[in-house]
């Protein structure tokens, strides 16, 4: 299954999945997707939900061309929306740690990595009880 995206406009939140591999070309290809959908908003919230536990073909490197090809993306959005990340196994939470850490160092983006998804849903201002509606129960 590919990565996917959900916009979830009652909620201003678009969570992506990455059930299967991350690679930086497959992130690009699902963030690029959803900014040039009819559903963009440039104030939705992301929810980025690795809790499937995908397999991570990513390098530091790598992750830093990511980023700064995705400048141009990430300029759109506004500087008050907020992306949290659900990463519950040790390995995707330190590849999103690295992402969070390469996308704050410059910029205000308010980027935060969570084990757990009640503190994800919290950040971006939502009852824990959306989780089971979004199959956070991991």
């Amino acid at each position: 299954m590919p990565a996917t995206f959900s916009v979830l406009k009652a909620h201003n939140l678009v969570l992506f999945r990455f059930p299967d591999t991350l690679t930086p070309e497959i992130n690009r290809a699902v963030v690029n997707a959803y900014f040039v959908s009819p559903e963009y908003c440039e104030t939705f919230d992301f929810l980025v939900d690795f809790s499937d536990g995908p397999r991570m073909d990513i390098t530091f490197h790598s992750m830093m061309h990511m980023v700064l090809r995705m400048e141009p993306v990430r300029r759109r959005r506004s500087p008050m929306a907020r992306t949290a990340i659900y990463a519950p196994d040790d390995l995707s939470f330190g590849v999103a740690r690295m992402y969070q850490s390469l996308v704050t160092a410059e910029e205000s983006w308010q980027v935060e990595v969570f084990r757990d998804a009640t503190p994800a849903l919290a950040f971006l201002g939502h009852a824990p009880e959306l989780a089971p509606a979004l199959c956070l129960t991991h």
